[in-house]
């Protein structure tokens, strides 16, 4: 090998091991914002065979939430509310056969739970889903009772203008579906 092509192999190496540091710093610190996040969220990785081939759950607790190892391999029992895994299960088909974005809210008595699925492609075919769902129990009780107080009470018109503005000024009321509140 000649001179020129033993300098090209090197910096070639040299660049592999940069890219190589960046991912696992760039990877550590999403695993040290994720651990952190004061939301109960969970991300997660579905092959098209419809398998989980990563999965991250924050350290924050939420009763809806699975407390199986984070290494667990099957979004089937992420929830252990057997309404919110089902629709959960409806939606993941639905994104992979359409291969839109699809997002929703699935509430039950004590839990609101918004997840998107987002499809993954290669070469124009869905190869999978990435998938994120986030608890917002606190804020949709929170707007759930602003509205039953908003529709059942006899409040004045300043005190009903108050709590639409409230209402409206809530990030997460715009993410949660409309008939999460009927």
């Amino acid at each position: 090998m000649g001179r020129e092509s033993i300098a090209a192999l090197k910096k070639m190496v040299d660049d592999l091991q940069d890219r190589d540091m960046g991912i696992k710093r760039d990877m550590t610190l999403f695993e040290s914002v994720f651990q952190n996040f004061p939301i109960p969220a969970t991300i997660w990785l579905i092959n098209e065979k419809g398998l989980c081939t990563s999965r991250r759950v924050t350290d924050s607790k939420s009763q809806a939430w699975d407390t199986t190892p984070v290494k667990l391999t099957c979004v089937l029992s992420t929830y252990r509310c057997k309404f919110l895994q089902e629709t959960l299960d409806k939606k993941i088909k639905e994104a992979v056969k359409s291969g839109k974005t699809v997002s929703f809210t699935c509430s039950n008595e004590d839990t609101c739970v918004w997840i998107r699925l987002v499809p993954r492609f290669s070469e124009n075919h869905c190869v999978g889903v990435i998938g994120l769902s986030l608890d917002v129990t606190s804020s949709y009780k929170m707007i759930k009772t602003l509205v039953t107080i908003r529709d059942t009470t006899a409040i004045t018109d300043n005190i009903r203008l108050s709590i639409n503005r409230s209402i409206e000024a809530s990030y997460v009321w715009s993410l949660l579906d409309s008939e999460a509140f009927s």
